[in-house]
């Protein structure tokens, strides 16, 4: 299913309909078009769908996007790919093999064999890291550092949908604007202000209105940011007699990020935390 999703896009189709979201509970074939079963377990095609989302978002404003000149070399007939870039600069290229996983005849899967493939980059170019992100049969993702030798960087395509994240440690990670920050296991949940001047973050139920659970991020010449709450207008705090007027915001693999003050080790809130950045305007 992902793959048909990208198929269509690589052709100019920029949305598509998918039927059904959920089995109905009637017998025959007719019951089965869905991305959840009737008792809304996950199949894997929902499961895939759902990471290509995550990987791919991107909110914000518009922006002109910035060519990347590169090739694909290795044996490359059934092999395709399409290019996308986020507004922090990194580029995501997608690739997959159009060839048949499934036996229409014997009504079973196949399993074709991986392409090795030589992804080439521009001599005069600044990306220096190279993640994979690689759909298995069950609709999970794979994350794999690649190396890049000789601004090459050799990988496995399959039939199912991969994802080469090229990043530049000069490129910015957050583009200035206001979000929400919501912590990796309670999602639901947002970093709030009590709305005091004096008072420390929180972790609240999130509420959309809310303007304090509102944060302007506004990036530094430093590679630091500033982060501002929207109802307060005040520093994040640490605690009640420290705000940090500099944070370090690291992207991780799985696309949340850690928040680290820029005096002192302690990150934000809890040391263990990861945070998801959801943009607003």
């Amino acid at each position: 299913m992902a793959r048909i999703f990208a198929e269509f896009f690589r052709r100019g189709i920029y949305r598509t309909y998918k039927y059904e979201f959920v089995n109905q509970a009637i017998p025959g074939r007719e019951g089965f078009f869905g991305l959840l079963r009737n008792d809304l377990t996950e199949k894997p095609s929902f499961r895939a769908v759902s990471n290509l989302i995550h990987i791919f978002n991107d909110k914000g404003p518009t922006f002109q996007p910035t060519p990347l000149s590169y090739t694909l070399s290795g044996t490359t007939n059934d092999v395709r790919q399409i290019l996308f870039q986020k507004r922090d600069g990194d580029y995501y290229l997608m690739v997959w093999l159009e060839v048949s996983c499934w036996n229409v005849t014997q009504k079973v899967d196949l399993y074709p064999p991986p392409l090795l493939l030589s992804l080439n980059l521009p001599t005069e170019n600044s990306i220096s890291n190279a993640i994979l992100y690689a759909l298995n049969n069950t609709g999970d993702v794979n994350i794999v550092n690649l190396p890049i030798t000789n601004n090459q960087v050799i990988f496995n395509a399959t039939d199912k949908i991969s994802v080469i994240k090229l990043s530049s440690s000069t490129m910015i990670s957050i583009a200035r604007g206001i979000y929400r920050l919501l912590p990796k296991n309670a999602l639901h949940s947002a970093l709030s202000s009590n709305g005091k001047r004096n008072d420390i973050a929180v972790i609240r139920e999130q509420h959309w209105t809310n303007i304090n659970q509102q944060w302007i991020i506004e990036p530094n010449k430093d590679e630091f940011y500033h982060i501002i709450n929207r109802g307060t207008s005040q520093p994040l705090k640490l605690n009640r007699y420290f705000d940090c007027q500099k944070w370090k915001i690291e992207p991780l693999p799985n696309f949340y990020y850690r928040v680290v003050c820029q005096h002192g080790d302690n990150q934000l809130i809890n040391e263990s935390q990861q945070w998801k950045l959801e943009w607003i305007t």
